[in-house]
């Protein structure tokens, strides 16, 4: 009963179509427009990956509550590269690094699609106290630097210092054999940039000269005066870039990123010498997105090109094979048209459903196709011959093509039953394609064929052809050796199954990020060169005991870095470091104490005139001058007389 009603239902709708091919025709074309006019105003690409998990989760509930407590989650990292600290040009690189960051910062900070841009801290802004909310080992280095430069302390004014040094220099006219050589030019060095501090006290009118101690501390640590955001090993600066959300967008963010990529282009050509890119997660997701689209466009324009030259190859002839390419494309336009009705975007999963439906709907009209050749033969080479086969070709493979595309699209929909939202937009949009490609097939490559090859002579006929791609005698001989078949496949089987049990999860997503993305490769140097990352976990806990009970737990783990957080900010091992600080301020005794006590004039020892001051500053530098040439250094290695000539040539520039 049920095949006769089938049977009768196709033989009519072949009918139908071949007796009306131009209204149904017009009413695919019309439906086409309309889709295609649908998806050019609303379909939309969604970027965002937590978007693609299901709100019913509860940790994800979690998650959308801090990010909106927390609207810092979206800054955008903006990574600039001084060079391999181990390398001599580091000191240089990191110069020009800084400057970088110096002139792009405020340059982002008043653009239009940035809310705020934080590149760096002014030291007057933090209280001495803060040094003790440091790391063990950046508070100890923090100690060392304040030790080193004791010299300073104890020489507030240019004549004292330089008095100082050129009595160091008398001592130690030449590196001793315990001396590291990189050691001593490094302090002629310190000598030099000091040397350039007394200039700049020279160049300043005494109204507005600055404390000689303060310059001569920021010269000996370049930056000083300015806490920069780095990387811990001091190779990576960092500016964090709050973007304006613009939520009338599916990527709020699009346009911050690319007025901010925009500044990153012009600074990278005033500083060419300097490597600097953008990054974030929001940065990498929309990259992502970016290059799904056009990864998948240009696989579905291949995968296309490559089913239509198969197709022309097996029928021998190109009319039948594009006709069903054009009604294949027919469908994936209604297919592009129901998901922008019931889902609205893509993303990076769905992106790729065209390549889907090129792959399995085609196979949809290859059936028909091959069987109205088979059949075409059989009935008058004219419009009634035509219907009569149609109707025989749909009520012979119908049936097979229908349950096929209708079990095909269940499997997919079966998705809609995940928390997964990503896999389950997939799984509909998928599902409802193929369906759609189905009845494109059914009826717009009928109506097709009608139209441009009513007749029969375009076909050739199988035994016709010089090239036979689908004899039976290829498959002939697994059926005159069914057992060994049977045999060989289990074989197979069970190998695949033994396989199949060595197969484990990789929970790595970093894997599936595409290659080539900038975005991406400045993600990994942050990990690689910088020791840092821009992916982390969080977790909410209610007490500062809680929390420095789960930072030891989590620092136990091999896959855990770093464990931050405001509450752990204070430190645990303060006593120690108070105990540190005692020690430091006993060492330095007395210098540190008349620096604090007794303020002395930062032209002099005592107040005098401009002119006075700037006369026994160079009578000073030309002795140092003096000094270094009387001191005879001959023989000395390369790079250390690469250093004095630095330095006489700084005392020559001050001087005059």
């Amino acid at each position: 009963m049920i095949n006769a009603i089938r049977h009768r239902a196709l033989g009519w709708w072949a009918g139908f179509i071949c007796r009306r091919p131009w209204w149904v025709l017009f009413v695919a074309t019309a439906m086409t427009v309309a889709c295609v006019s649908i998806t050019y105003e609303r379909l939309e690409f969604q970027s965002d990956r937590n978007a693609l998990l299901s709100m019913s989760l509860d940790w994800n509930r979690r998650f959308e509550d801090w990010r909106a407590s927390f609207p810092g989650h979206a800054d955008l990292y903006v990574i600039v590269d001084a060079g391999d600290p181990a390398t001599q040009n580091y000191n240089q690189g990191l110069e020009q690094a800084q400057k970088l960051v110096d002139e792009l910062g405020p340059v982002l900070e008043k653009d239009p699609s940035v809310l705020s841009a934080v590149w760096g801290f002014s030291r007057d802004g933090f209280s001495p106290r803060a040094v003790r909310m440091l790391p063990i080992d950046q508070f100890k280095d923090q100690l060392d630097q304040i030790a080193q430069s004791r010299f300073v302390l104890s020489s507030p004014t240019p004549t004292r210092l330089l008095a100082a040094v050129m009595g160091q220099m008398q001592r130690s006219t030449r590196p001793s054999q315990a001396t590291d050589e990189s050691d001593f030019v490094s302090g002629i060095q310190e000598v030099t940039r000091l040397v350039g501090a007394v200039g700049r006290v020279l160049e300043t009118p005494p109204d507005k000269r600055p404390d000689f101690g303060t310059l001569a501390g920021n010269t000996i640590n370049p930056g000083a005066d300015r806490i920069y955001l780095t990387s811990e090993n001091g190779r990576l600066l960092f500016i964090r870039v709050t973007p304006r959300k613009d939520h009338q967008s599916i990527n709020a963010l699009s346009e911050s990123i690319a007025a901010v990529r925009a500044h990153i282009t012009h600074a990278a050509e005033q500083f060419p010498g300097v490597d600097i890119g953008l990054t974030g997660i929001d940065v990498v997701e929309t990259d992502e997105t970016e290059a799904a689209i056009h990864d998948s466009t240009i696989a579905s324009a291949v995968a296309a090109v490559l089913i239509t030259a198969m197709l022309i190859l097996a029928f021998h002839g190109w009319r039948v094979p594009l006709l069903a390419m054009v009604a294949l494309l027919v469908g994936i336009a209604w297919s592009f048209g129901f998901l922008t009705l019931a889902v609205g975007h893509l993303q990076v999963l769905s992106v790729v459903f065209a390549v889907i439906l090129l792959g399995l709907g085609i196979a949809f009209g290859t059936h028909i196709a091959s069987q109205v050749e088979q059949t075409r033969h059989l009935y008058p080479a004219d419009a009634a011959g035509f219907t009569a086969a149609m109707q025989d070709s749909l009520q012979t493979v119908g049936p097979g093509v229908i349950t096929g595309a209708v079990t095909t699209a269940a499997a997919f929909c079966t998705t809609l039953f995940t928390d997964f939202r990503g896999v389950a937009e997939m799984g509909l949009i998928a599902g409802a394609g193929i369906i759609l490609c189905l009845l494109a097939m059914l009826s717009v490559f009928p109506a097709l064929l009608r139209v441009c090859a009513p007749l029969g002579r375009h076909f050739i006929p199988l035994e016709h052809r010089r090239v036979h791609l689908f004899e039976p005698r290829w498959a002939m001989p697994f059926v005159r050796h069914p057992r060994l078949t049977l045999l060989t496949g289990a074989a197979l089987t069970g190998v695949s199954l033994i396989a199949a049990t060595q197969m484990s999860f990789d929970f790595d997503l970093l894997k599936l990020q595409p290659r080539g993305v900038d975005s991406v490769m400045w993600q990994n140097r942050v990990t690689h060169d910088g020791g840092e990352s821009i992916w982390a976990a969080v977790s909410i806990v209610d007490s500062l005991d809680e929390a420095r009970a789960l930072k030891a737990r989590l620092m136990a783990l091999d896959n855990v870095g770093q464990v931050k957080g405001i509450g752990l900010l204070t430190p645990d091992d303060e006593d120690r470091k108070l105990q540190r600080i005692k020690s430091l301020r006993s060492a330095l005794g007395n210098d540190l104490e008349s620096l604090l006590e007794a303020p002395i004039d930062s032209a002099g020892d005592q107040p005098n005139t401009h002119e006075q001051a700037v006369l026994g500053l160079t009578t000073q530098l030309s002795a140092m001058q003096l000094a270094i040439q009387a001191a005879g250094f001959r023989g000395v290695p390369a790079p250390i007389q690469t250093a004095l000539d630095e330095l006489n040539k700084t005392i020559d520039r001050v001087i005059t």
